[in-house]
């Protein structure tokens, strides 16, 4: 399945989960980070709950770190899918139409 999340990624979930923008292949980290992404690119447009994503990449064999690992990998996906951030006065904006992201810049 190759779905178009967006004018300029792609993704592919059958078979190796991978990602494009534009003609470059995006990095998607390890195999873990991989499928939490496939979770969340399989509804892409619908908030996922961290419980969600524990069962669906662990299933009920979820070790103590899983939760942690969540919040590590969803981080690192972030900082490897993010357009150029645009500034906005004092706070910085990424809206794209599979991330939007505010924070305030120091």
């Amino acid at each position: 399945m190759l779905t178009e999340v967006s004018a300029d990624l792609r993704v592919s979930v059958l078979g190796a989960v991978r990602a494009w923008r534009g003609g470059s292949e995006l990095a998607l980290g390890p195999p873990t980070q991989r499928a939490l992404f496939a979770v969340l690119a399989l509804r892409a447009g619908h908030m996922v709950s961290r419980e969600t994503l524990l069962d669906a990449v662990w299933g009920s064999g979820a070790p103590a770190t899983a939760m942690g690992s969540v919040y590590t990998y969803v981080s690192a996906l972030r900082r490897t899918l993010e357009a150029a951030p645009v500034r906005r006065g004092s706070a910085q904006l990424v809206d794209a139409p599979w991330l939007c992201l505010h924070a305030s810049v120091g």
